[in-house]
């Protein structure tokens, strides 16, 4: 065998390995082209599902954020009246009311 046809032979040879590797690399990229419209779907769904469930919530949440504002306005009131309380407490035993 001459230098030419070890030549080509490598040549084939590289060649054929080369073509191997782009097949095995496509095959992957299916794969991974698979893997990605299931993930993508999946996605989709879950999107749908937390659409439809922040609907479901939605009067919920404004029941709480209402209990919220009724709460802080108890407390207000209950602190003007305590306040109130005391200084009418507090002239009364100055004046020696009680």
């Amino acid at each position: 065998m001459d230098w030419k046809e070890l030549l080509f032979n490598e040549l084939k040879d590289l060649r054929n390995n080369v073509d191997y590797r782009l097949k095995d690399i496509d095959e992957k990229q299916e794969s991974m082209n698979l893997d990605l419209r299931e993930h993508i779907r999946r996605t989709e769904q879950n999107e749908q599902m937390i659409k439809q469930i922040t609907a479901e919530l939605k009067p919920v949440k404004e029941h709480v954020d209402g209990l919220k504002y009724t709460s802080k306005l108890i407390k207000w009131v209950a602190g003007i009246v305590i306040t109130l309380g005391s200084i009418v407490g507090a002239i009364t035993k100055v004046k020696g009311i009680w």
